[in-house]
C-alpha cells in the first residue's frame, strides 16, 4: 500500500486455501496507514498471486484507489517519535526514549543494550503512567557488565518495545547508537543521594540508592521518567 506520494506504507501478505473462486481479504491496521501515510487518496499496487511454493500465478496490472486519507484512520494510543537522548550518569546507561501520547495510561517500555562486539550487556523494563502529550521514558541499565568487560565501545538499544495493557504497540529491533563510551567512566559501587530535581508526594527530596529509577518529572506537556 502506497500514499498519494506513492510512498510506501506496508506491505500487503496474506496466506489462504481456496477449495473454489472467493474473495479473499487482506488487512492494513489502521495505526500503520495513520503513522506512515501522508497523503490520500491511498493506493495498492503490484498485487501479485503465488501459491505456497513462492511460484508466480498471476498479477493484477491495474491500481486500486483507497478514497482514504491517513488521518482517517485511528491513530495508535502512543508511539515512538523516534528521538533519544544519551543520559548516562556514571552509574547506570540510561537512554531516554521520546513518545507521544495520544491515550493517557499505563505504559510499559522495554529493551536490550548490547555493545560493539553484540555482547549484551542488560535488559530493562520501565511501567509508567502517562498523560496526553510528549513524554520521555528513561531506561537505566546496569553498567556492571559494560566495567567488566572494560572496552571501549558505543552502546546499542535493540529490541525497544512499546506496550499498553499487555498489548505491543511498536517495536524497534535496532532504536538507537550512543557515541563511544568508555567504561573507566563509571562508578565501581552504588553510592546514596539526593536528587534535587525529584520530590516525594509530601514534597521531600527522593533519596535514590545507587541511581535508582522509577521517579517522575513533569515540565510542561513533557514527562520525565527517569
Amino acid at each position: 500500500m502506497t500514499d498519494c506520494n506513492g510512498s510506501r506504507i506496508e506491505e500487503l501478505d496474506k496466506r489462504f486455501s481456496l477449495d473454489q473462486s472467493g474473495i479473499v481479504s487482506a488487512e492494513i491496521r489502521g495505526t500503520d496507514i495513520w503513522r506512515s501515510g501522508e497523503c490520500g487518496p491511498l493506493a495498492v499496487e503490484n498485487l501479485i498471486l503465488y501459491d505456497l511454493a513462492g511460484t508466480y500465478i498471476d498479477r493484477f496490472e491495474g491500481e486500486i484507489e483507497i478514497d482514504h486519507d491517513p488521518d482517517e484512520f485511528q491513530p495508535p494510543a502512543a508511539y515512538l517519535t523516534g528521538e533519544y537522548l544519551n543520559r548516562t550518569d556514571g552509574e547506570y546507561i540510561i537512554i531516554g526514549v521520546n513518545l507521544t501520547v495520544v491515550k493517557p495510561g499505563r505504559y510499559e517500555l522495554k529493551g536490550t543494550i548490547v555493545n560493539d562486539y553484540k555482547e549484551e550487556l542488560d535488559s530493562e523494563s520501565e511501567e509508567v503512567n502517562l498523560q496526553a502529550g510528549n513524554a520521555t521514558v528513561e531506561l537505566g541499565f546496569d553498567s556492571e557488565e559494560f566495567v567488566r568487560i572494560d572496552e571501549v565501545s558505543r552502546i546499542h538499544l535493540l529490541d525497544l518495545v512499546l506496550s499498553r495493557d499487555g498489548a505491543e504497540l511498536e517495536r524497534k529491533e535496532y532504536a538507537y547508537v550512543t557515541g563511544e563510551m568508555d567504561p573507566k567512566t563509571f562508578s565501581t559501587g552504588p553510592s546514596i543521594r539526593i536528587d534535587p530535581n525529584a520530590v516525594s508526594p509530601s514534597g521531600r527530596p527522593v533519596v535514590r540508592l545507587g541511581g535508582s529509577r522509577g521517579v517522575v518529572r513533569m515540565e510542561n506537556d513533557t514527562a520525565a521518567i527517569s
